[in-house]
């Protein structure tokens, strides 16, 4: 028999541990002999022909409190299906758990031979810029930024979309001085730029390393995107992949911006 000195210990532990627990599962799988690791993890675009690709498996995450996050349940099924030779994915379902506190991603999983992949990533949207209040749609959070000195108020489940031009600089910049300034500026037709602004867990789930073609610059720090970077400061930038899925999961935001003449306008996601 459990006594109450020994029970408020183990509901401690099971609350807390539930508080910070995943898990991953295989729903369906191909039996097939052992692939090598798959390099790539790719959004499959809409017009691709999955009956003439290798299926691979089906995955379903759940993660609890911290680890709910889309971010998250992206990664541990990114890692499981790499592991045994996928290299593309689409996404089956996202459903949320108010009750529990949980979360559930089940993605579809395939193997492209590499002219197929380079076909399907052709097909992804260029020269658009996310912006991302976090990764976490029932979240009552909100973030504010500037673009060009623009002031915007994202809500936790939006994003702010901006189509960008050729030599058109773009200032980014959240949180004041001390978070840095982000200058944007593309010479030709180049993949989306997916930016996160909020979560330790996103700013760690992939950085998008080489965008030839751009360059960036941060106060007192200054790079070339064309160069690999392992860990930017100022604003995040997160693995495409990971940015195209929060597009499918996340709403355009319809919120109120103030440009610098303190006009009121509303995104319309252009």
């Amino acid at each position: 028999m459990i006594t109450n000195r020994y029970l408020l210990p183990l509901l401690f532990c099971f609350f807390v541990l539930q508080g910070f627990s995943q898990s991953v599962k295989i729903l369906e799988k191909q039996e097939e002999p052992k692939l090598p690791p798959g390099r790539d993890f790719s959004y499959i675009e809409q017009g691709m022909d999955t009956s003439k690709l290798r299926f691979v498996a089906t995955y379903e995450a759940t993660g609890f409190g911290e680890k709910s996050t889309i971010s998250s349940l992206f990664t541990v099924i990114k890692n499981n299906a790499k592991g045994v030779g996928a290299n593309s994915f689409l996404l089956i379902s996202f459903s949320e758990d108010f009750k529990n506190n949980s979360n559930t991603l089940v993605l579809k999983t395939y193997l492209m031979n590499d002219s197929t992949l380079i076909v399907n990533n052709s097909k992804h949207e260029k020269n658009v810029i996310y912006i991302f209040s976090n990764d976490t749609p029932d979240s009552t959070a909100s973030v504010k930024f500037s673009i060009n000195d623009t002031l915007v108020k994202l809500k936790s489940g939006k994003y702010f979309r901006k189509v960008t031009k050729t030599n058109e600089q773009l200032e980014l910049s959240q949180g004041g001085f001390s978070r840095g300034l982000y200058i944007y500026k593309r010479d030709y037709d180049l993949p989306d730029l997916y930016i996160n602004l909020s979560g330790d867990e996103v700013r760690n789930a992939g950085v998008t390393s080489r965008r030839t073609g751009v360059t960036g610059s941060y106060i007192n720090k200054s790079f070339s995107l064309g160069i690999r970077v392992s860990k930017p400061i100022g604003l995040p930038v997160i693995d495409t992949n990971l940015g195209i899925l929060l597009t499918k999961l996340m709403k355009p935001s319809r919120g109120k911006i103030t440009p610098p003449d303190n006009t009121v306008y509303t995104n319309s996601g252009e």
